[in-house]
């Protein structure tokens, strides 16, 4: 066995976890209850996501596109949604800051 990704938390390590097994690998998270050991406060480096010695190389190449994938999510996010309150929020904040800036 031979650790294939360092998670930050538990979410993303069975994420992570997920993937790999789409993809036929046999992956394992370890070290996930360590953290409940703790507390609350968050630590990093104890879960990690395993795979057998034969699949890591695939399992690393799988897990550098999915990382590739989440930066161009988070750099290009989709404008055909969009936040339905964020242009009422921010009317709504410079009224109320001409409002309050007519009162003085």
């Amino acid at each position: 066995m031979r650790h294939v990704f360092e998670a930050s938390n538990m979410l993303e390590a069975h994420v992570v976890n997920g993937v790999l097994q789409a993809e036929g690998i046999n992956s394992f998270v370890q070290g996930e209850y360590l953290q409940g050991g703790i507390g609350d406060l968050p630590v990093s480096g104890m879960v990690r996501v395993a795979v057998n010695d034969v699949d890591y190389e695939q399992a690393r190449a799988i897990i550098l596109q999915w990382e590739r994938d989440q930066r161009e999510a988070v750099v290009t996010p989709s404008r055909e949604g969009g936040n339905p309150w964020l242009y009422p929020f921010a009317l709504g904040f410079a009224l109320g800051i001409l409002v309050a800036l007519w009162f003085l």
